[in-house]
């Protein structure tokens, strides 16, 4: 549990940093990144119940300003998501993650490592409730790009 645990820090500081590192063009947008930013330190610190009332309010404001269908307000749905998982809020996180999906891959098309990042998340929570979606996160019909590049055997995430 700690492994990914820590995989999931570093991957939500990659993401959230990759997002929320360009110069913002509106003060609310400059205000999310701010709260942003402290999610991510107080994230990384272990500091998760502090860290959600201001993911919550980094997305309120990303919503107001660019819409709810916008990617960096998937991004910030996304990192809530992980937020809620890592205090154990696992039904919190499921229609956050869901709606982080939909709007990347609306917007983006399904083949992009933003897609796979959410699913990858989706499906650890789904591994860490033992449940298994319908779809699979992991299955390959989920995934085009995987059916692109096949990968001889698949991640013991996966496996059933």
């Amino acid at each position: 549990m700690k492994a990914v645990k820590g995989f999931c820090r570093v991957a939500v500081t990659a993401v959230a940093l990759s997002v929320w590192t360009g110069t913002p063009s509106h003060a609310q947008d400059d205000e999310a990144t701010r709260l942003a930013q402290k999610v991510v330190a107080l994230y990384e610190a272990g500091h998760f119940a502090e860290a959600l009332p201001l993911a919550r309010q980094s997305l309120a404001l990303r919503e107001k300003e660019l819409g709810p269908d916008d990617t960096k307000v998937a991004t910030s749905l996304n990192v809530l998501g992980l937020v809620q998982y890592s205090a154990g809020n696992y039904d919190d996180a499921e229609p956050l993650y869901k709606r982080s999906l939909a709007i990347f891959e609306k917007a983006l098309g399904p083949e992009r490592e933003e897609v796979a990042g959410v699913l990858n998340n989706l499906g650890e929570l789904y591994r860490m409730e033992a449940r298994s979606p319908m779809p699979s996160p992991c299955s390959s019909a989920r995934l085009p790009f995987a059916r692109k590049r096949p990968v001889p055997t698949p991640p013991i995430s996966c496996r059933r």
